[in-house]
């Protein structure tokens, strides 16, 4: 069993190479992300270079063959590409497809980690979130003025409160994994419950509703895959565990009562009234209610990738002018299944769903490895109804994780 722990200290920097500079670099690359949006272009930059320099080409593009998953994101961005020809928007259209340049990314990952470093890359990770998540709180509790951004109505440090939500989400978990799954002192016990109470409380104080349902869905995921529930027991036992947490988040998080009651209000006044609010739920109505226009009248190939945002304008100007000032500025749809559908249709979005679904297929059989690919990428997918995925900041943590937890050929699985 490969167990994810690791201190820095046991590497190896004297019989030094390409690969385990690539290697090296992937942990500073895992510790900068929770810590700095302007780093990872870098890294990454270096980490293709490396990569080229690297060679072995024989072995890598056998790996890269052999993965059934590649060959999916190759058909998927080859449809993308060819949905140009019935575009009008051909520079923005580039621009978009230009966005997905993470998919490129997955192979780079796939063939040059190596597993011996798996463990020092989750635990870069884990300490980058350990401090983020303490500056969090001296935001919140206003003790550090550091930047003009940084308020204690929204302490999210690096980055926007629903991507960071996420990345507590995903950091909880690994502790979890970690705290059931090695042997630990009484001390180390108590530091990993401490820091997964405080990143769950952290949930529930900071601005945004997604970080809740990705904790439900995570949790869900966690009792399949690591304890191997049956459905039925695990809803035995996540029902009772998230009514007790989201009945004392409600009555003991100001901010998480006063979204939840706005999120119901804006519900209850689209059902009652059949218009739309203009707070967040309401412009995403209206967003997606003028999105249907646009995709029942090409349904099936969509507009063409760029063509998006021409289309949306034509709705507003002749089906859904009451919705013009509100949503008349936007670049997206804030829902990534939906700018996929009106990108290449029925065919683009059944092509990027099972490109998911081969992905979940392809993670790692290693209980530990495939529970935290498996959580990234339900969190991408819950993520990917409120969010532009591509455009998102969540796709440089997502790259990385799917990169390194995806299953390797035998000979590659030796630590």
């Amino acid at each position: 069993m490969l167990l994810l722990k690791g201190s820095l200290s046991t590497l190896d920097f004297k019989s030094f190479n390409k690969n385990k500079l690539f290697n090296y670099l992937t942990i500073l690359l895992a510790f900068s992300i929770p810590l700095s949006k302007g780093s990872h272009a870098i890294l990454f930059s270096a980490l293709a270079i490396i990569w080229i320099i690297e060679g072995d080409w024989q072995k890598k593009w056998k790996m890269i063959r052999s993965e059934p998953l590649f060959k999916v994101i190759l058909v998927f961005y080859t449809y993308l590409v060819l949905s140009l020809l019935w575009s009008n928007n051909w520079h923005l259209g580039i621009t978009h497809l230009l966005k997905y340049y993470f998919l490129l990314l997955l192979p780079m990952f796939y063939t040059s980690i190596n597993r011996y470093f798996f463990p020092y890359i989750i635990s870069a990770f884990l300490a980058a979130m350990a401090i983020s998540e303490t500056l969090s709180y001296l935001i919140m509790f206003n003790v550090i003025h550091f930047k003009q951004s940084w308020s204690s109505a929204d302490p999210s440090p690096f980055m926007h409160h629903t991507i960071y939500s996420i990345f507590l989400v995903l950091a909880i978990f690994i502790l979890a994994i970690r705290l059931f799954r090695e042997t630990k002192t009484l001390f180390q016990k108590a530091i990993f419950i401490f820091f997964i109470t405080t990143m769950m409380a952290n949930l529930f104080l900071n601005v945004g509703r997604t970080g809740q349902l990705s904790f439900a869905l995570a949790l869900i995921i966690f009792l399949l895959i690591q304890f191997r529930l049956s459905i039925l027991k695990t809803l035995i036992i996540i029902i009772p565990v998230l009514t007790t947490v989201f009945f004392l988040a409600f009555n003991f998080s100001t901010i998480f009562k006063n979204r939840t009651i706005e999120t119901y209000r804006s519900i209850d006044h689209l059902i009652t009234h059949r218009t739309a609010m203009s707070d967040s739920t309401g412009l995403r109505f209206m967003m997606w209610h003028t999105a249907y226009e646009i995709i029942r009248e090409e349904p099936f190939f969509g507009v063409g990738i760029g063509d998006d945002i021409d289309a949306l304008h034509k709705v507003l100007t002749t089906k859904k002018i009451q919705y013009q000032a509100d949503i008349g500025n936007i670049s997206d749809f804030h829902n990534s299944y939906i700018q996929i559908t009106l990108y290449g249709g029925i065919v683009g979005l059944f092509l990027w769903l099972i490109t998911i679904a081969v992905m979940f297929r392809q993670l790692d059989d290693n209980r530990d490895i495939k529970t935290i690919g498996s959580i990234m990428l339900a969190l991408l997918t819950l993520y990917m109804f409120i969010g532009n995925f591509p455009v998102s900041y969540l796709t440089i943590l997502f790259t990385l994780i799917i990169g390194i937890t995806l299953k390797r050929p035998n000979k590659q699985m030796a630590l």
